[in-house]
C-alpha cells in the first residue's frame, strides 16, 4: 500500500492541465480510506487565466494532505521560499525535519517589503493577463507554423505548453537544430521514467516576449521540418 502520493492539482508540470473537482474529492477519500498522505504541490495556484479557482484536495482532506505553495512564482524565481499547510503533528514533524534551521531571514524580509507595498491581487492580474496573452501567442503561432497532425493542451494557466507530435517522431532528435537557432525546449522523454513516450515537447511561454515567441515558434517548426524530411530521406534509403 502507498505512504504517500505527490501530486500537482493546477496547471501540472509539463502538461498544464488541472485535477477535476471530483477527482480532487476522490482522492482525499482515498487517503482516508487506505491511510496514505497527499503532497498537494500547488505553485501555480494563483495564476489562473479564467479566474476560476477549483477547492485545493486539503480542503477535502485536512488530516490527509500536506498543502504546499512558492513565492517564486508570484514574485521571483529565485526566491526560495514558499510554505506548507497541514495539521499540527505533521507539521512538527517537518520542523524537526528542515535541516537548515530556518528560512533566510534576508528573504523573508524581501517577500515581506514587496507583499506590504504592492496591491497583492492587483500584481496577480498582472502577472495573469501577461502570462495568458503570451500562451495566446505561442498557440496562435502554432496553429500557423505546424501541421494539423500537431496537437496541444490549451492550459488555463501556469507557465508550460504541452505540444505533441505523430506517433514515431523524437522530439529529441531535433533539439541541436533547435538550439543552433536559438530555440531551447525540454523533450518530453525527461519526464516519463522508461522515456517510452518521446513525441512530447514542454515549451515555456512566461519569459519570452510574444514577438519572441512568434520566432521561436516558427524556428521550432523549421526544426520539425528539417528532421522530417531527413527522416523520410533515410527511409526511402532502407527501401
Amino acid at each position: 500500500m502507498p505512504k504517500m502520493l505527490y501530486v500537482m492539482p493546477n496547471y501540472h508540470n509539463p502538461t498544464g492541465v488541472s485535477l477535476s473537482l471530483e477527482r480532487r474529492k476522490k482522492l482525499a477519500e482515498l487517503a482516508y480510506e487506505y491511510n496514505f498522505y497527499v503532497i498537494e504541490d500547488d505553485a501555480y495556484v494563483e495564476l489562473s487565466f479564467t479566474g476560476e479557482y477549483i477547492p485545493s484536495i486539503y480542503s477535502f482532506g485536512p488530516e490527509r494532505v500536506i498543502y504546499l505553495s512558492t513565492f517564486s512564482k508570484i514574485v521571483a524565481p529565485g526566491i526560495r521560499m514558499g510554505w506548507a499547510v497541514a495539521n499540527e503533528p505533521l507539521i512538527n514533524k517537518m520542523r524537526m525535519l528542515k535541516s537548515d534551521g530556518s528560512t533566510s531571514v534576508y528573504v523573508q524580509e524581501v517577500v515581506s517589503q514587496f507583499l506590504s507595498t504592492i496591491d497583492f491581487d492587483q500584481h496577480v492580474e498582472f502577472l495573469n493577463s501577461i502570462y495568458r496573452s503570451r500562451m495566446e501567442a505561442m498557440v496562435m503561432a502554432i496553429e500557423e507554423a505546424f501541421d494539423e497532425d500537431i496537437s496541444y493542451i490549451m492550459p488555463e494557466g501556469g507557465f508550460f505548453l504541452w505540444l505533441t507530435f505523430p506517433k514515431g517522431t523524437d522530439t529529441s532528435q531535433f533539439m541541436k537544430q533547435s538550439l543552433q537557432k536559438g530555440v531551447s525546449y525540454l523533450d518530453g522523454s525527461h519526464f516519463y521514467l522508461n522515456a517510452d513516450e518521446k513525441n512530447h515537447i514542454r515549451l515555456g511561454f512566461t519569459y519570452c516576449t510574444e514577438e519572441e515567441i512568434k520566432r521561436g515558434i516558427d524556428r521550432l517548426a523549421e526544426s520539425y521540418q528539417e528532421y522530417k524530411q531527413k527522416n523520410f530521406v533515410l527511409e526511402g534509403v532502407k527501401e
